[in-house]
Formats: structure tokens, C-alpha cells, sequence
């Protein structure tokens, strides 16, 4: 009895150990941030605040291999929410990772242009209100909540309804 209490605390201990390593989020000021993510943000997003910078401290000394992607890979470094609850991720470099405008559009000049031209010709009417960028290309969540997968060059690879 006396040697399982004494494992399930260490079990415990492992875990509590393994929860705290992951969390290294910590927030900083927007006068913190890269030029490039505040250009990015003042070009397609004039008039807005930042709320505030989530950034990954862990990730942030890291140095990532370019070639290196796995689909369940995050290598967001940066997490900001401007003032209207739009939320844009970053990565180590200041490139943008994700832009998501919930209820609101995603600006065009974000978009690529394929990607733009396909859904306005196949979902006309509908808006891009989430864009990812992924391993394999881009992911959008359409204005009626449809998600698509493109490659690189905007050619659609899937849809879910």
C-alpha cells in the first residue's frame, strides 16, 4: 500500500513537471514585437490595437529547420489579439502562421490570389474569415463555416462541410 501512494505521487510529480514545461507562455508588449509583425499588422489591419502578445517562450530559443513540418507541429511564436478580436499567429520569423477575423473578412492582399479566385467563383457570396497556412499549403474557413485545403499554388485539395 505504502510503495503504490509513494508511485502515484511520483507519477503525479512527473506530470506536474511535464504540464509546467509546456507552459512557457508568457505576454510582452506590443513595443516588444518585431518590426515586421507591427508592419504586417499596421499595412492589413490600419486602425487596430494590440490587446495583447501571448509569445511561447519555450519555442522562441529555438532554432527551426525550415524543411522541418509535421500537421500536429506548432511552431507559433507570437499570438496577438488586436482590439476587434481578430487574432493573428506568428512564427520565430515574423511571418504570419494564421489570421483568424472570426465573423469578419480576411484582407484580400493576405489571401492568395488563386485561392481567392477559386472560392469566389465556387462559393460566391461566401467570405474568408480564417486563413492557416500549412505544410502542405493553406486552409480557409469560409463566412458558412466550410473548410478548405489548397496547395501551395491554390489548387483546392479538399472541402469539409
Amino acid at each position: 500500500m505504502k510503495k503504490s501512494g509513494i508511485l502515484l505521487a511520483a507519477v503525479i510529480c512527473m506530470m506536474l513537471q511535464t504540464v509546467s514545461a509546456f507552459a512557457q507562455d508568457k505576454l510582452i508588449t506590443s513595443e516588444q514585437l518585431p518590426s515586421t509583425i507591427t508592419s504586417f499588422i499596421q499595412k492589413n489591419f490600419p486602425g487596430q490595437v494590440i490587446d495583447y502578445v501571448n509569445i511561447d517562450s519555450e519555442f522562441a530559443d529555438t532554432d527551426f529547420d525550415d524543411d522541418f513540418y509535421y500537421d500536429d507541429f506548432d511552431d507559433t511564436i507570437y499570438e496577438i489579439c488586436l482590439n476587434n478580436g481578430i487574432e493573428i499567429d506568428f512564427d520565430i520569423n515574423g511571418n504570419w502562421k494564421k489570421v483568424d477575423c472570426y465573423y469578419m473578412t480576411v484582407p484580400m492582399q493576405i489571401i492568395p490570389s488563386p485561392i481567392a479566385q477559386y472560392v469566389d467563383v465556387h462559393f460566391c457570396g461566401q467570405e474568408i474569415v480564417k486563413i492557416d497556412k500549412k505544410h502542405y499549403g493553406y486552409e480557409v474557413e469560409l463566412s458558412n463555416g466550410v473548410e478548405a485545403k489548397f496547395n501551395h499554388q491554390g489548387e483546392l485539395l479538399s472541402i469539409d462541410n
